[in-house]
């Protein structure tokens, strides 16, 4: 029997993209239920009239600005509601081979105890793989390499949990409403490594990488103005001290020291780095985030991570207009 599948496109700001995203997934040869697009932009887009008459495709608004991970979120909850099998979770910036969707849904089925799986990650031609994108998610895999040599590529590799690349990922849906998904106390980046630690750490699942499903993606924030590069790396700063205090199976206070001594070190980079002008930006920030801690403590116990989830899902649809197109 055919499994369910639904495409969910976290989706800000990317107009530009939106078109070959589509026509990449309207194109492939895996029967796709629905294509979720979660609109968290601060304009509403309105999609082109090619795909007005889709039944295929959805589009949910949200508040505007609430982040990848709760973006997901919706999307996801979406599609466990209808009774879907799979959802995979797509950046606006990708496009997918024709085989993409079916080699993921195969490499998912290589192994049940699998809770989520990523494609091999191209630029957006296809033509290239990034060094750093490589490096993290390709050379490591154990295996992968020494079969591509010898021509045996395997459907599935299990991977560890920094090893997933985030752009697209294929989650079982059965496990999710055990586990849960993305924690909401993340706004942008750090929140596929919590939730990847929680699957791994405390629920003992898989995660895998699927080498014969392939993306292309454009990779907006490895381009990014040096602007827009400082607020990422702000973004990633908090992001990391979040993950660090909930990190699974270590003490409080070994969560603390860890995090005491990240902190430290961003601020001596800055002074070594000459880049005075973060310090200010830096106090001010953990000042906010001692506040934050409490509640960060709580998301580490899942049935409050959970509701949590929910509760934040239902804030971030209150002013929604879920459209089927």
């Amino acid at each position: 029997m055919t499994e369910s599948v639904n495409i969910v496109i976290p989706f800000f700001e990317g107009e530009k993209y939106l078109n070959a995203c589509l026509d990449s997934l309207l194109n492939a040869t895996y029967p796709i239920n629905e294509i979720l697009i979660v609109d968290n932009g601060y304009t509403p887009i309105e999609l082109p009239k090619k795909y007005k008459n889709l039944h295929q495709i959805r589009l949910i608004r949200t508040q505007a600005a609430i982040g990848f991970g709760r973006a997901c979120n919706i999307g996801v909850y979406e599609c466990m509601d209808n009774n879907i099998d799979i959802a995979i979770i797509l950046n606006q910036d990708t496009v997918v081979e024709r085989e993409c969707i079916a080699r993921m849904v195969e490499g998912l089925r290589e192994d049940e105890d699998v809770f989520a799986i990523a494609p091999l990650s191209y630029n957006y031609d296809f033509t290239k793989i990034y060094k750093k994108i490589y490096s993290a998610y390709v050379e490591k895999v154990e295996g992968y390499l020494e079969d591509v040599e010898k021509g045996t590529v395997k459907r599935l590799y299990q991977v560890d949990n920094t090893q997933l690349n985030g752009a697209c990922v294929a989650f079982d849906l059965k496990y999710v409403s055990k586990i849960g998904l993305f924690d909401p106390i993340f706004y942008m980046y750090g929140e596929e490594t919590d939730l990847f630690r929680r699957v791994e750490l405390d629920h003992g699942l898989k995660l895998g990488f699927a080498p014969l499903a392939k993306i292309g993606h454009e990779h907006q924030n490895m381009m990014a103005t040096k602007a827009k590069r400082k607020r990422i790396d702000f973004q990633i700063r908090r992001s990391m001290q979040i993950c660090i205090l909930k990190y699974p199976k270590e003490s409080l206070w070994m969560k603390y020291l860890k995090l005491l001594k990240y902190t430290a070190s961003s601020y001596v980079k800055s002074i070594l780095n000459l880049s005075i002008g973060h310090l200010p930006k830096y106090f001010k920030s953990d000042f906010n985030f001692l506040f934050l801690i409490p509640t960060i403590l709580k998301h580490c116990e899942i049935n409050i991570l959970k509701q949590e989830i929910q509760n934040v899902r239902r804030r971030d649809l209150n002013i929604r207009q879920k459209d089927s197109i």
